[in-house]
Formats: structure tokens, C-alpha cells, sequence
């Protein structure tokens, strides 16, 4: 019963926690393995916040970045973040990733 009011509760927190382009949520499993593909030869993408592979990569736990919509956090990867092997991403694939971001800060939260 205990583990069935935690995920409720980490469900909330997710939906009050992802960015702000509701027209497309994101979906954190897909952003796990996008995150798995493309970000974590630099970066740790681990929910416990291990250190990244790459010093100067920010652990994805530990990532604050936020973005009004899916499109502003895309160009951002495409145009600012450093130079990648898949060099850029879709606003659905940063849908995907934000989500993914945001289920990382509500384990975080709901394991204090």
C-alpha cells in the first residue's frame, strides 16, 4: 500500500514538475533512452546522480536548465550545448529528455 501512495504522489510530482509546453509532456522512458543514446558518453544519466564520464558534463540529476518550450530547449542543444556525435535533437526528442530531467528531480525529492 505504502509503494502505491509513493508512485501517486511521485505522478503528482512529476505532472507539477515538467516544463512548461503542456501540448507535449514528453515521455521520461523515451528520454531515458534517448539520454542512454545520445548523452551518456559525456554525461551521468543515472538517477543517483554518479559523476559524468566527462568532468566539465553536468550529471543529468543535477541539471537546472529550463526552457518555456520544447522548441527553445532543441535550438539550445543544437546551436549552444557543446558539439555532440548526434548533433542535434527535435523538440520531441526534447520533450522526451526534459521529462526524463523532471522524473529525476521527483525521485530526488520523494527520496528525502
Amino acid at each position: 500500500m505504502k509503494i502505491i501512495s509513493v508512485m501517486a504522489v511521485g505522478a503528482v510530482l512529476v505532472s507539477i514538475s515538467l516544463p512548461a509546453w503542456a501540448e507535449d509532456p514528453g515521455d521520461a522512458f523515451r528520454g531515458n533512452a534517448y539520454a542512454q543514446g545520445m548523452c551518456q558518453s559525456c554525461h551521468s544519466v543515472t538517477p543517483d546522480g554518479e559523476p559524468s564520464p566527462n568532468p566539465a558534463a553536468t550529471p543529468f540529476k543535477k541539471i537546472t536548465a529550463t526552457f518555456a518550450a520544447a522548441e527553445d530547449f532543441a535550438t539550445w542543444f543544437n546551436t549552444k550545448h557543446p558539439p555532440t556525435p548526434n548533433s542535434s535533437i527535435t523538440p520531441s526528442q526534447a520533450s522526451d529528455i526534459a521529462s526524463y530531467l523532471a522524473s529525476l528531480k521527483v525521485g530526488a525529492k520523494a527520496a528525502r
